[in-house]
């Protein structure tokens, strides 16, 4: 009898740890789906940013961020360099000379820009396959930073076949998952919004309870008032006590 009691509780004692254990494991698993989730989400969001404010599709950015990740930049780089490009176009469509001067030396046509035939991402391939067919040197390295930023020194590095290394940076990003289709990106503005919304109802929640709860707060705020009101000498003295207590304890 008490060798089965026994053999019962060492068995029980197995079955829970291993279920402690399996508990434990889901748990681990669950926090790093949703890490893994919240990630996706960012990196998909931030290349639907990117294409929606410069005019360029998320496969060719997402290649663009690979291409940069590879050469040691950040995807910050990228951003920047897509500013400046962009910044230059607007400018040669406002008629500033220089950035004129820029953009047609590389065979951007201001026309089109003007008339909204040539996208951003058009114009970037015209201008580093003409990068590409030009001797390195002073001039091809000025050209690249008037038109890329801080980054421009490396874009033709970067680039070194023009539009066909961003093809080739493309499909590598697709191969590896780092990229998003039509559909995945809709999936993620989709997932994006619900969360937003989710963080401010919670948010709300949170207001409203606090709301409810103030009347109560206040009653609690206003009773410590009167009693350290009424017993102020009291805390005083006790206070003294306390003080005195703590001297004569260290002599």
């Amino acid at each position: 009898g008490k060798e089965a009691w026994s053999g019962a509780q060492i068995a029980f004692g197995l079955v829970s740890k291993a279920v402690v254990a399996v508990a434990g494991a889901m748990a681990t698993a669950e926090a790093a789906a949703v890490a893994l989730t919240v990630k996706t989400i960012e990196q998909g969001d931030e290349l639907n940013r990117l294409s929606a404010q410069y005019g360029v599709a998320v496969e060719t950015l997402a290649g663009m961020k690979q291409a940069f990740k590879d050469n040691n930049l950040e995807a910050s780089d990228l951003n920047a360099a897509l500013r400046s490009f962009s910044n230059v176009l607007g400018e040669a469509m406002s008629g500033g000379d220089k950035a004129v001067a820029t953009v047609e030396a590389l065979g951007i046509s201001t026309e089109k820009l003007k008339a909204g035939t040539l996208s951003t991402e058009d114009a970037f391939r015209i201008a580093i396959d003409s990068l590409s067919k030009m001797e390195n040197g002073y001039g091809k390295a000025a050209i690249s930073q008037d038109l890329f930023g801080r980054a421009g020194s490396k874009i033709p590095g970067i680039f070194k076949e023009g539009s066909k290394s961003i093809d080739a940076a493309s499909k590598s990003a697709t191969e590896m998952g780092n990229s998003f289709n039509k559909v995945e990106q809709q999936a993620v503005a989709k997932l994006d919004d619900a969360m937003d919304e989710l963080s401010n109802r919670v948010s709300g929640l949170g207001a409203s309870i606090g709301k409810e709860l103030m009347p109560v707060a206040a009653d609690i705020v206003r009773e410590a008032n009167e009693w350290i009101k009424a017993n102020r000498e009291l805390v005083k003295q006790d206070v003294k006590a306390f003080v005195e207590g703590i001297r004569t304890a260290m002599v």
